[in-house]
């Protein structure tokens, strides 16, 4: 899903920057599907509502 690009992050607002990063640098482009919350929380070992605070 998300190819090379790798979200990272402990905290919302870290995953959010990262998300932001990818955007920002072309490497997800816009309309590009993220894996779904609690895939992308046991990606980054945090708890699903972090994922969503994001």
């Amino acid at each position: 899903m998300l190819g090379e690009y790798r979200i990272s992050g402990r905290r919302a607002s870290e995953i959010a920057a990262s998300v932001e990063r990818g955007v920002g640098s072309g490497d997800l482009a816009p309309g590009h599907v993220l894996p779904p919350m609690r895939e992308l929380a046991a990606r980054l070992e945090v708890n699903p509502n972090t994922v969503a605070a994001a």
